[in-house]
């Protein structure tokens, strides 16, 4: 095998038995006039996995030519060729467990697969005909009887290799493998950024339409908080707020009795980077009120809202009192910043004639639309 392999002038290695049968295995009857005991066995059953490994590892194309019986290990090392070609009255088999031995190379399952090679291994079939050895891909190719070798040698013609060509050959296969990887892992890393940036878009467009909706219905309508203190229909930058204010048109489809107006605030975490929307479930709070959060965007580098003012207004009244209409800014500005993603900048104009029923009442407390 050293000297076929190292031969340039090898092209194929071919693999025949003589007389009118391949072989049936390893020499048993040779290997027990040695009467191994216990560790003797492992340096035998290592140079006979070796000597059928050489032919699975070759660098050159094999080709067992198989008549007759084709047992054993000699099965095992047809499985390792590149190319079996049989005779029509050629049989195969696994008969070790029958007399208490084992299968030296486990290449069967790699061949025809784990279930099948179960059946031959475990019930010790020696008896695998040609044909079904063909449909199990055990075997490439059926011929005459008499043609076994005459057609491995056509074999070895048409497969036969230099070391050059198939060196180069390898050489051609690798450039192509990994061209292809490459392809394939662009094509999967584009598919994930067009997922991401899709589902970015879709997260930016639903969080610009919920703040939309809560500043075009803001309406001058103060709070009484936690500990009984009136606050501002609309205020900027307070307790961690980015903003909080009064809007009107909070959709009731069960019919609870409750207002139609809400309290809502929007705050930034700068270390999470997250904008999260708050709204209280009642407007004048008792002192266990709290608000109920919901995180409508991520990833965000910075958020501001402001006011835009007109020249009438005077931004002071707008933060600390507020009790007319003509308090309320103009509109109201949103930039949001990302990372990799251009800002979003929005300005949304306010109603400018809100119900009378929104406006407030005296500084006791009593509204004209007293809902809580």
């Amino acid at each position: 095998m050293d000297r076929a392999e190292s031969d340039e002038k090898v092209r194929v290695i071919l693999i025949i038995g003589q007389g009118d049968t391949f072989s049936s295995g390893f020499d048993l009857k040779d290997q027990m006039e040695k009467a191994p005991r216990g560790k003797q066995w492992k340096p035998i059953l290592e140079l006979d996995h070796r000597t059928i490994m050489r032919f699975w590892n070759s660098p050159k194309p094999t080709i067992a030519a198989v008549k007759g019986a084709c047992l054993a290990g000699a099965f095992e090392l047809s499985l390792a060729c590149d190319f079996t070609i049989c005779s029509k009255d050629s049989f195969f088999g696994e008969p070790e467990l029958k007399f208490g031995a084992g299968i030296v190379t486990m290449l069967l399952p790699w061949v025809i697969g784990m279930k099948a090679a179960k059946a031959i291994i475990l019930l010790g079939k020696d008896d695998i005909s040609a044909s079904t050895a063909l449909e199990l891909g055990i075997v490439t190719e059926i011929t005459e009887n008499d043609k076994v070798l005459e057609a491995g040698r056509i074999a070895a013609e048409k497969n036969g290799f230099t070391l050059i060509e198939l060196l180069l050959a390898i050489s051609i296969f690798s450039v192509i493998g990994l061209a292809s990887y490459q392809l394939l892992q662009s094509a999967i890393e584009g598919k994930k950024r067009i997922k991401q940036s899709t589902e970015n878009v879709l997260a930016i467009a639903r969080a610009v339409d919920i703040m939309t909706s809560d500043f075009s219905q803001l309406v001058p309508r103060r709070i009484r908080n936690n500990y009984g203190e009136w606050l501002a229909p609309l205020i900027f930058e307070e307790d961690n707020y980015l903003v909080e204010f009064t809007r009107a048109g909070w959709p009731n489809p069960t019919g609870k009795k409750r207002s139609t107006l809400q309290r809502v605030a929007y705050s930034f975490d700068y270390d999470d980077r997250t904008l999260t929307r708050h709204f209280w479930e009642v407007l004048d709070r008792a002192e266990e009120s709290k608000s109920v959060e919901e995180v409508i965007l991520s990833n965000v580098e910075e958020c501001l809202i402001v006011p835009v003012l007109d020249e009438s207004t005077q931004e002071q009244v707008i933060l600390t009192q507020g009790d007319s209409q003509s308090y309320l800014p103009m509109a109201i500005e949103i930039s949001i910043f990302f990372e990799s993603s251009p800002a979003v900048l929005r300005t949304i104009r306010l109603v400018k004639n809100a119900p009378s029923s929104y406006f407030e009442g005296s500084e006791k407390g009593t509204e004209k639309n007293a809902e809580t």
